[in-house]
């Protein structure tokens, strides 16, 4: 074998350059536990110690920047401010119901609010159904349907899912409703000004367009319209979801409506009228469990969804 002379010698010191930065030797043996702290407890005390001194440099930190910025550091209001997180959990019941309705007449202008819609006949989206027959009672609603040259077949419930707009005049409404029937890819789109917005997507990105139109004070109770875009995103699961998933949604449905006749609060929301949709749009409703069913025929005696089930 070839003979390797050694890389280091001990007798001689190695010559260090003075161009570089200079750092400490991580292998030195002078940060190591002394001996009287070789006992675990007085080498978790020594680590201890070092935390409490940590917090107090970022607690001195912290009253610094709150001097500098005028924000209060009194931990009253802190305790307070957990107080009062905890008495909404423990009263989400009351804090969670978001009416549909605004409580007062709104004012859109003087300028008539449009709301084009394409959407896929195969698949009617039938939560706008409902929300139109919610905003008429809100405002002057002009409502019509077009069929576009795209669609070779056409149920007659959907040629007549609106009938007052070949008999009453535009120009005295504050919303005009346009329903165009044509062939579309990725679910129902709705169009309010070409000059000044994108397309929106998507039956429930629709639906919670027209619930904020319906009541603007929607998003106040945060509690109640996070639980609302929990269960529309499980609603756009069902719909693009496969076998497994749709399943996993049934489930969870089931298991809230065990407990409860609706899915937020104890009204109907924006929540129960997508769900509804979306599983009659994909005949779930016969494999449904029990709660599901009877939330189901709950959702159909309701006045609003009169013309939603006409449209089945």
């Amino acid at each position: 074998m070839y003979k390797v002379e050694t890389f280091y010698n001990n007798d001689e010191q190695t010559s260090i350059p003075d161009v570089m930065y200079s750092c400490r030797n991580y292998h030195s043996q002078e940060d190591e536990i002394p001996s009287s702290e070789s006992d675990p407890l007085a080498a978790l005390e020594r680590k201890q110690n070092e935390i409490f001194s940590r917090l107090q440099c970022l607690r001195d930190t912290v009253k610094q920047l709150s001097s500098k910025y005028t924000v209060s550091t009194d931990m009253t209001s802190s305790k307070t401010a957990v107080t009062s997180s905890k008495s909404v959990q423990g009263t989400s019941s009351d804090q969670s119901s978001v009416p549909l309705l605004s409580p007062q007449k709104l004012n859109l202008g003087d300028v008539i609010h449009d709301l084009v819609v394409s959407a896929d006949p195969d698949s009617p989206p039938l939560s706008l159904l409902v929300l139109y027959k919610v905003a008429s009672e809100m405002f002057k609603v002009f409502a019509t349907s077009y069929i576009h040259s795209s669609v070779v077949s056409m149920p007659q419930n959907l040629r007549e899912v609106f009938q007052n707009g070949g008999c009453t005049n535009r120009d005295g409404n504050e919303v005009a409703f346009t329903l165009l029937w044509k062939k579309v890819q990725n679910g129902p789109t709705l169009m309010i000004n070409p000059h000044k917005q994108t397309v929106i997507e998507g039956e429930s990105n629709i639906a919670r367009y027209i619930q904020r139109l319906i009541n603007p004070d929607f998003d106040k109770c945060v509690v109640g319209a996070t639980r609302i875009d929990e269960w529309l995103n499980l609603a756009e699961q069902y719909i693009r979801g496969n076998k497994k998933e749709n399943a996993a949604v049934l489930k969870s449905l089931n298991s809230k409506l065990g407990s409860a006749d609706w899915l937020v609060g104890n009204t109907l929301s924006l929540a129960d009228i997508v769900m509804w949709s979306v599983i009659n749009q994909s005949k779930g409703q016969k494999d449904s469990p029990s709660n599901v069913k009877n939330w189901l025929q709950r959702c159909e005696r309701n006045p609003y969804f009169d013309l939603a089930n006409s449209a089945l």
